[in-house]
Formats: C-alpha cells, sequence, structure tokens
C-alpha cells in the first residue's frame, strides 16, 4: 500500500531561520568524512519557504548599469583593492554575515558544485536567497578503469573552479576573474582517501533514499508505538547491521561483494517492493475502489514526494535493483 501522506516524513520547524539552519546543518554532514562506518539518519527537513525575485539586497540597492560582483558588496573595506577570486569570503565579510553553502553530489558520489548563498528574512516574513560563489569540480577517472562502476573507479585529478555572481543574480563566467586550482592524485593512499570520501557519500544519499522510499511506499507506518520515520530509521540500522562487512569493505576498498549480499538477501522482504509510476498507482487505486478523485490528489502526492527525495531513477525498480544500482553509481 502507498502511503500518500508522505509529510509524515517531514519535520516541522518553528521559523525559516530553523528550517535554514537544519538544512545546511544535514548537508555538512553529507561530505564530511567519518571514519567510522555508519548509516546517515534519514533527512527530515522541507523547504517551504518561497523566494521573491532578485531585486538587490534588502539592505543595499546596486547600480543596475554597472555590473558589480555581490561579494564585494559583503566584504570588508579593505578588500576593495584585491582581485575578486583573492578575497577569502569565509573571514572577510562585513559583521553578522554569513554564506550558506549548498552541495551537488554526482550519483558516483563525488562533490561537483557548491554554491554559497546569502540568506536571511525580508521583515515582512517573506525569505530571501542570494547566490554569491559557485565552486565548480571536475573529475578525472584513470584510464585503465573505464570497465569498472563508476563507485569503483579511480580519481587521478581534480579541477577546482570558482566564479563569482553579479549583484543582478547572473554568473560572471569571464576567464579574468575564475580563480583555478588543480590537483593530482599520485599516492595509493590518496587514492584510496578520495574514494573513501565519495563512497561514504553515495552510502549517505542512499540511507536517506531508501528511508525515504520505505516511507512513502507505506512499508513503514505510523502506529500508537513508534512514527514511520522511526520504523524506517530501525529498518536501515538493522539492514547496514546485517551487511556491515559488506559496506565496510566497499566504502574502503570498492569491493563488490556488497552488490551479491543485496541480491541474494532473504531477510529483508521490502527489497522486493517496486516503485510504482504515479499513473500506476492512480490506476491501482481505482481499481481496488477508490473514487478517481481521491486517487489523483493521492498520486499526485506520491509523485510530488518521488521528485522531493529525487527518487525519479527509483520509479520501474524494486528496492533491491535500486539498492545495488545506487550503490554502483550508475543512478541518482
Amino acid at each position: 500500500m502507498i502511503n500518500g501522506d508522505y509529510n509524515m516524513w517531514v519535520k516541522s520547524f518553528n521559523t525559516i531561520e530553523e528550517a535554514l539552519t537544519a538544512k545546511q546543518e544535514e548537508q555538512v554532514q553529507l561530505v564530511k568524512h567519518q571514519e567510522e562506518y555508519q548509516f546517515f539518519a534519514i533527512s527530515d527537513v522541507q523547504e517551504n519557504a518561497s523566494y521573491e525575485p532578485y531585486t538587490g539586497f534588502p539592505f543595499e540597492n546596486y547600480n543596475a548599469t554597472v555590473q558589480s560582483h555581490a561579494l564585494r558588496q559583503l566584504s570588508i573595506p579593505e578588500t576593495k583593492v584585491l582581485p575578486i577570486y583573492s578575497i577569502d569570503y569565509k573571514v572577510a565579510l562585513k559583521t553578522g554575515i554569513r554564506l550558506v553553502p549548498y552541495y551537488t553530489i554526482s550519483n558516483d558520489g563525488l562533490l561537483t558544485a557548491t554554491t554559497y548563498y546569502l540568506e536571511g528574512v525580508y521583515p515582512s516574513g517573506i525569505a530571501y536567497k542570494r547566490p554569491i560563489i559557485q565552486v565548480s569540480e571536475e573529475y578525472t577517472y584513470h584510464a585503465s578503469d573505464s570497465a569498472l562502476n563508476p563507485s569503483e573507479k579511480t580519481i587521478v585529478a581534480r579541477e577546482k573552479k570558482w566564479q563569482y555572481y553579479f549583484e543582478d543574480g547572473t554568473l560572471d563566467t569571464r576567464t579574468a576573474y575564475t580563480k583555478i586550482k588543480r590537483k593530482i592524485y599520485q599516492t595509493n593512499q590518496e587514492f584510496l582517501e578520495v574514494g573513501k570520501r565519495r563512497r561514504y557519500n553515495i552510502k549517505s544519499v542512499y540511507s536517506e533514499r531508501i528511508g525515504a522510499l520505505l516511507v512513502i511506499l507505506g512499508i513503514c507506518q505510523d502506529d500508537a508505538v513508534s512514527t514511520a520515520r522511526q520504523k524506517a530509521n530501525d529498518q536501515l540500522r538493522q539492514f547496514s547491521k546485517a551487511h556491515a562487512v559488506d559496506f565496510m569493505e566497499y566504502e574502503n576498498y570498492a569491493t563488490t561483494d556488497l552488490y551479491d549480499a543485496i541480491a541474494n538477501d532473504t531477510h529483508f522482504a521490502w527489497l522486493n517492493t517496486t516503485v510504482p509510476t504515479a499513473a500506476g498507482l492512480q490506476e491501482s487505486l481505482i481499481t481496488q475502489g477508490q473514487p478517481a478523485t481521491a486517487a489523483i490528489v493521492q498520486a499526485d502526492a506520491y509523485a510530488q514526494a518521488l521528485a522531493y527525495y529525487q527518487l525519479e531513477d527509483a520509479v520501474g525498480s524494486t528496492l533491491r535493483d535500486y539498492s545495488i544500482a545506487k550503490l554502483k553509481g550508475t543512478v541518482n
């Protein structure tokens, strides 16, 4: 049975600031490397704030006829003599200003982009979110690894690029105002460390996605004893414990035994559950006798839940097949 009321998954916050802070803490944890193996708790934040169009900072007007980088307006006066790419945007900001990073993680666990925003709330209560800096990262795989799954390939180089937004919200892509750094990974230790970090990221995202599906699909539901989210977390803990050695070796050394372990698992029945399309769910509900209007509403809620947790790649697959593909790094 599909759980149409997926909002039970989302924790409520008293203020916009609480929601933004919680979201930031969740994202920082996603890219933080930890030595001890563990599954992440399921994400329980939903951004409900609406954002006004970019019309300038709420505390200072800008000249639309002169292209000026937003970071200039946020930095202390002493930085005016510096090129934009030399401003330390973590320590050289005006008092009370803090930039919030949002991370983009690739299918195979690589940090591909970090966008820094200025966030706040207008006196009207409407939140604003202004892009200030974009840091993009591109990676080079070892030439001999082409036949391997993405999560197993060795990274031999990285190019990191810093670009800066104008006050009007457009990104300045001019070479003269772009900072680029390149890193070559040369030792086995470096190869292992970068691989370990990205497979840790894959596991973290995988845990969140599977936990969400356990609730969305109604496999875990609220009762008098515990919430659906608590039950999903418990299932994930049991699952990670049952395959702890394989998960650890997968993270540390890109071993593939984990795929076979999940493929042959007979203990967790939910692995055999298929993720239906929204249209398929709607048809199934009507066949079961639910009124068409109610079925449409529930199918729409279901589609929104899948989109929110970026689960489109899971549609049409069993949780078993999706699990294996996700850990291989071939799906989102």
